[in-house]
């Protein structure tokens, strides 16, 4: 990805590489890193990034990574995430942290505290593969199951019994109009 500061980032197999313009440097389990093993990254609004550490559902999936530039912060079920395996991270309008798993549901994260959304919670599916926040401040999820949104504090969900072609949807976007 292309930094706020105009450098590069890329999540490989290898670590986190950064390109300034004139340097490569890559990061590892030897600076910090749970894994050697990125699977995807995300800046935030305040230069840190997010990192997957794990490609989909599998054992070696370790949970997320903050990267604050200096430092690596290691967050795992351990720390409250709903999964380890993450499939897609995002920012909100709020600065939260949104992580979506494999096999737990989502998680948000305000900076401080934790808070998970499951099938308990209304979620069609455990298996969520992306999160969108519309315009209106609506939270959207793609699962296996179709797709979610949160409204009022509910989960709503549109499947293809409502119309939906496909059962499986695994990401979304918002036009200027605003429309899904």
């Amino acid at each position: 990805i292309a930094a706020r500061d105009g450098g590069v980032w890329a999540a490989t197999d290898s670590g986190l590489v950064r390109y300034d313009g004139q340097h490569i440097k890559t990061y590892t389990t030897a600076d910090g890193l749970p894994t050697n093993n990125i699977s995807q990254l995300k800046e935030d609004s305040q230069g840190q990034l997010w990192l997957d550490t794990g490609i989909g559902y599998n054992s070696s999936a370790q949970g997320l990574v903050r990267f604050d530039g200096q430092r690596f912060t290691h967050y795992t079920t351990e720390d409250g995430l709903v999964g380890d395996a993450i499939n897609h991270i995002m920012e909100d309008s709020h600065g939260n942290i949104w992580a979506s798993s494999w096999k737990g549901g989502v998680t948000r994260y305000n900076g401080h505290r934790v808070t998970n959304f499951t099938q308990n919670d209304g979620l069609s599916s455990q298996l969520v593969y992306s999160v969108l926040q519309d315009q209106r401040g609506r939270f959207w999820f793609t699962t296996d199951r179709g797709v979610d949104y949160y409204e009022d504090g509910q989960f709503h969900h549109i499947d293809n019994v409502k119309g939906l072609t496909g059962i499986t949807i695994r990401d979304l976007e918002e036009d200027q109009q605003g429309q899904i």
